[in-house]
């Protein structure tokens, strides 16, 4: 089913008069939002098929609005969310400018909001996607280690990029926030500082940076950063921390591997 005519399917849903039927189906529908951005289509068409059945959906637009609020007060997982859910937001409102847009999209967060959001995107270290613009200011922005390449090959000594990566260790975070969250809880008994519960992400980031400014950089080949790089830290014990830097200069962090046995060796 091409992206369109789903997200159509699911605003219909939330529209219904049946509440079992539309109950999450407005969150459904700003995922696809989302999706629908990163694909060609003729939006114009889409925008004229379902402006009208916004304000039908008004009860599960309210709830979305009162759950992506609440989330900006949360945890680190809440804050993710919110980043996530702020970002769709902005999709919508660029999609749907006019009076629909205006009414449904316009008021929910405003300037001083986003800087909150992007103060709570750093003391959690929550890094903007690659596929979301810079103009959506709420994430924090990449650790960069280098300028953006030309469209050639770029070749730098690996031990330079690594002493860049060293040098900027504690800003670094993951490239992928989820799959960090799943490392987090995988790993948590297995990190030399057990976690508190809805920190788990948090300690697993510290410890991560830790083994990059103290661990040792495997051996690497120059970095062609045309196609990015990945660069391995290893501790004597067999931790492991992987950092990726893409074609555009930022490092981020692939996943941390703690030994399974990492708190009982002194």
């Amino acid at each position: 089913m091409h992206i369109e005519e789903l997200a159509e399917r699911v605003l219909r849903a939330a529209a219904s008069d049946d509440p079992k039927k539309r109950r999450g189906r407005f969150a459904q529908f700003m995922q696809t939002i989302e999706d629908l951005i990163d694909t060609s289509g003729d939006r114009a068409s889409f925008v004229a098929r379902t402006a009208a059945l916004i304000p039908a959906a008004q009860t599960e637009h309210d709830r979305w609005v009162s759950d992506f609020l609440r989330s900006t007060e949360g945890g680190e997982e809440e804050v993710l969310e919110a980043l996530e859910w702020r970002t769709q937001l902005e999709y919508a409102r660029e999609l749907y400018r006019g009076p629909v847009g205006d009414r449904f999209f316009e008021d929910i967060m405003d300037d001083e909001g986003d800087t909150e959001l992007r103060e709570r995107a750093e003391q959690h270290a929550w890094d903007r996607p690659n596929n979301v613009p810079a103009s959506h200011r709420w994430w924090r922005a990449p650790t960069q280690v280098l300028a953006p390449c030309s469209p050639r090959t770029l070749l730098i000594p690996a031990i330079e990029l690594v002493a860049r990566i060293k040098a900027v260790a504690d800003t670094l975070s993951f490239l992928d926030a989820h799959d960090a969250a799943h490392l987090a809880h995988k790993h948590a008994l297995e990190m030399d500082t057990v976690p508190p519960r809805g920190q788990e992400t948090t300690v697993y980031l510290n410890e991560a940076r830790a083994m990059i400014k103290n661990g040792a950089a495997e051996r690497t080949d120059p970095a062609q950063l045309t196609r990015g790089q990945s660069i391995t830290f290893a501790s004597p014990r067999g931790d492991r921390c992987i950092v990726f830097v893409d074609a555009q200069g930022n490092a981020s962090i692939t996943a941390f591997l703690p030994t399974k046995k990492a708190r009982d060796i002194p």
